[in-house]
């Protein structure tokens, strides 16, 4: 039987799943014209990220770092993903706070220029998270 330890890195995996497609789904209303089922989503996305952090520095501060355990040409290719997903997660909270913080100051135009750089950014780093996950739990290594 699992311990509540082995399964925060799966549990994390799934909030940073769930975080993805309400993010888009929150796109797709903005893009249909339903403000408030944007608001609720993206909202709902950040809550989720909020929680994913908590887990994923509760998880790392008990557990420590985990080795890859590929090799080969894996290794460089995870390490550059890797390196890639943790600088762009560094750069989307300051993106993410200036976006949030024109929403909230219902301030339209900057927060659709702050969109333009966040958004990406959000995708990237969700996306890549759970390759990083897939990568590190569940591909067959010999």
């Amino acid at each position: 039987m699992y311990s509540i330890l082995a399964l925060l890195p799966h549990m994390e995996a799934v909030i940073v799943g769930i975080t993805l497609v309400v993010i888009l789904v929150g796109v797709g209303a903005i893009r249909s014209g339903h403000a408030l089922v944007h608001r609720r989503c993206m909202l709902g996305a950040t809550a989720f990220s909020v929680v994913f952090l908590f887990l994923y520095l509760l998880d790392h501060a008990i557990s420590g770092m985990r080795p890859f355990p590929g090799h080969g040409w894996l290794r460089p290719v995870f390490f550059t993903i890797l390196i890639s997903h943790v600088g762009a997660a560094i750069v989307l909270l300051p993106l993410l706070f200036q976006t949030l913080r024109h929403a909230y100051r219902q301030q339209w135009p900057e927060h659709r220029q702050w969109v333009r750089k966040t958004l990406p950014v959000w995708l990237y780093v969700s996306t890549t998270g759970l390759v990083v996950y897939l990568m590190t739990h569940h591909l067959p290594y010999p």
